[in-house]
């Protein structure tokens, strides 16, 4: 896998995992509030919005990448599997961190 599509993959099933827990818990009507907004976390309640809180997530990243040139001179990242077994030379360990604002945790009217 490319090094741009295991990011992209990585950042979206991440977004999606969050919106899936915050519908099941609105579902269950447990109160649990998934990523609350200021308001949410200080009242216990309320709409509140994105732009009242905003604190990001940092998901860190850490993966063996293998460079080779394309055929437009350009450079091919490919993220490695465990059970890469060709050379090292072109093989190098990138670790990054990429901050992520959540969708806040929007409430069942009535909530």
């Amino acid at each position: 896998m490319e090094l741009n599509e295991f990011i992209k993959t990585v950042v979206l099933e991440i977004e999606k995992g969050v919106n899936s827990a915050q519908i099941e818990v609105n579902e269950h009507k447990t109160g649990t509030i998934i990523n609350p907004t200021r308001d949410q976390a200080l009242n216990g309640g309320g709409k509140g919005s994105m732009h009242d809180y905003k604190e990001a997530i940092k998901v860190e990243i850490e993966a063996s990448i293998l460079s080779s040139e394309n055929t437009k001179g350009g450079i091919n990242l490919q993220i490695l599997s465990g059970n890469y077994s060709g050379s090292m030379e072109n093989v190098s360990k990138v670790k990054f961190t990429i901050p992520i604002l959540l969708p806040p945790h929007e409430l069942p009217e009535g909530s």
